[in-house]
C-alpha cells in the first residue's frame, strides 16, 4: 500500500506533462474530494496515511483515464454550472464558465418576472434549469435533437427539483415549429454548435476525443446554419420587446451580428466574455 502523498506525487509526475503541474495537482484534489469526500483541508491533515487497496485501485484507474486526456467530469459523472451539481455523460457537453456567464447576464436582467423562456440545444440542461431556479416565476421549455441529451436534461431537472419541460425537437426541421404558439415567448437563449471544422486544430484532444461532435461543430462552408434557422424561429414565437440570446463564435462575431441585422433583428449588442472575447449577442425582433 502506499500514502496519499505518494499517490499525490504519481498523479503529478504522470499528468504534469499534459496538463502542467498546477492543473495536474488540482486533478488530483478533485479526484480525491469527487471519491471519496477528501477536502484539500482534510488531506493536509492525512496525507501521511496508507490508502486502502480499494482507494489505491480507485485512483488509478482514475489516474489512467485522465492520462488519455478523458475529460474528469465524464470520469465522475458530474459538472458543475452556478454552484448547481449536473450529470453529465459524452452526449452532453460540459458546461463551461461563458456557458454562467450567459445564464447570469439573462437572470440579472429578468429576476422576479414571469417570463416564458426557451433553451435550444440544452445539453445536460444547465441552462434552462439554471434558469428556473434563479428565476422562480420564470415558465422554462427545452428542446434538443438529442433523445440522450433529453434523458440526461430530465434527469438532472429532477435531481435539481425545477419544473423545466424538455421536449426532443430539431430546430432545423420547421415543418415542426408549431410545438410553441407564435408569439408566445419573452427570451429565447440557445448555445448552439458553432466551432467551425477547420477550428478543430486548435482545440485539445479531450474535447476532440470526448466531447460530442454533433453538439460543437459545423461545416465552414455554413457556420451560421443554427443561428439563421433560431433567428427565422424567434421572429415567428417572439413576443413584443422580447430578446433573442445567444452564445457565438468569437470569430464570427461580427457575421453573426450581420444576419440578424439582415433579418430586422434591432438593438443588436455583442458582450465580451471574461476573457474579452465576443461571446454572446443580444437582439430583439420587435420593438
Amino acid at each position: 500500500m502506499i500514502s496519499w502523498y505518494q499517490i499525490q506525487a504519481l498523479f503529478i509526475d504522470k499528468l504534469s506533462l499534459i496538463y502542467g503541474k498546477e492543473e495536474a495537482t488540482n486533478l488530483f484534489y478533485w479526484s480525491i474530494e469527487e471519491a471519496f469526500g477528501i477536502s484539500r483541508i482534510s488531506y493536509a491533515m492525512t496525507k501521511n496515511e496508507l490508502l486502502s487497496n480499494s482507494q489505491q485501485k480507485e485512483l488509478q484507474i482514475v489516474l489512467e483515464r485522465l492520462a488519455k486526456e478523458e475529460p474528469i467530469q465524464y470520469i465522475f459523472n458530474r459538472a458543475y454550472c452556478r454552484e448547481q451539481a449536473f450529470y453529465v455523460n459524452k452526449n452532453v457537453l460540459i458546461p463551461r464558465s461563458e456557458t454562467e456567464s450567459l445564464i447570469a447576464l439573462i437572470a440579472d436582467k429578468y429576476r422576479d418576472k414571469p417570463v416564458r423562456i426557451l433553451d435550444i440545444g440544452t445539453g445536460s440542461g444547465c441552462i434552462a434549469i439554471n434558469l428556473q431556479k434563479e428565476l422562480p416565476k420564470a415558465q422554462v421549455l427545452a428542446v434538443d435533437i438529442s433523445e440522450a441529451a433529453i434523458e440526461i436534461a430530465k434527469k438532472n431537472a429532477k435531481q435539481l427539483q425545477t419544473s423545466v419541460r424538455f421536449e426532443q425537437v430539431d430546430i432545423l426541421n420547421t415543418d415542426i415549429w408549431s410545438f410553441v404558439e407564435d408569439a408566445s415567448l419573452d427570451i429565447i437563449v440557445s448555445n448552439p454548435p458553432y466551432v467551425r471544422n477547420s477550428e478543430k486544430l486548435q482545440m485539445r484532444k479531450n474535447v476532440l476525443d470526448f466531447e460530442p461532435s454533433e453538439a460543437l461543430f459545423v461545416k465552414d462552408e455554413n457556420p451560421l446554419v443554427f443561428y439563421e434557422a433560431i433567428a427565422n424561429f424567434s421572429m415567428q414565437k417572439l413576443k413584443k420587446t422580447a430578446t433573442l440570446f445567444f452564445e457565438i463564435n468569437e470569430y464570427l462575431a461580427e457575421e453573426t451580428q450581420a444576419l440578424l441585422s439582415k433579418k430586422g433583428f434591432q438593438q443588436i449588442e455583442i458582450i465580451k466574455d471574461i476573457y474579452e472575447k465576443n461571446r454572446f449577442v443580444l437582439a430583439k425582433y420587435r420593438i
